[in-house]
């Protein structure tokens, strides 16, 4: 994982951009090894962050997670790591069209909610039960000031 998270702050500038793959293709092996015939992920960058351009689109087939920026260049990059093997990267991707020869669909579950933000979210999430951090952390110790993000991850980027 070092020599990746080092290629990445490299090649990239982004040192956790390898994360991401590991994040977004762990559902989808899970969906194709035991035949889930439907994937429910949350997000599409397509309809949140207007990235809709990327091949995303705004509709609400999330088996289109892998042409979102941070991962449409493809895993195969990381083959550039000396000694990274695919076999190496197999938590790192997975395989679409084995999921559409299998009949196996993803969806956005934002597509279907009207209400869909990270701000309404994390509202939501509080009533329920949900912890964000303190009224007086410090954003500049985490990188960040909005105080529900980043809760699921000790890396820092650079800024």
């Amino acid at each position: 994982m070092k020599k990746l998270i080092k290629f990445d702050f490299y090649d990239n500038l982004n040192p956790i951009k390898i994360t991401e793959f590991a994040l977004w293709a762990s559902t989808y092996i899970i969906a194709d090894h035991f035949n889930i015939p439907l994937i429910i992920q949350g997000e599409n960058e397509g309809l949140t962050l207007g990235a809709s351009m990327t091949g995303l689109g705004r509709d609400s087939n999330a088996l289109n997670a892998d042409k979102q920026n941070t991962l449409i260049r493809g895993w195969q990059e990381y083959l550039k790591c000396e000694g990274i093997t695919e076999r190496d990267l197999y938590l790192f991707r997975y395989d679409r069209q084995s999921l559409e020869k299998k009949g196996i669909r993803g969806i956005w579950l934002q597509y279907y909610l009207e209400d869909w933000s990270q701000r309404n979210n994390a509202a939501f999430s509080q009533k329920h039960g949900f912890m964000i951090r303190d009224k007086d952390f410090d954003p500049y110790a985490i990188g960040t000031y909005v105080s529900f993000t980043q809760l699921d991850s000790t890396f820092m980027t650079l800024t």
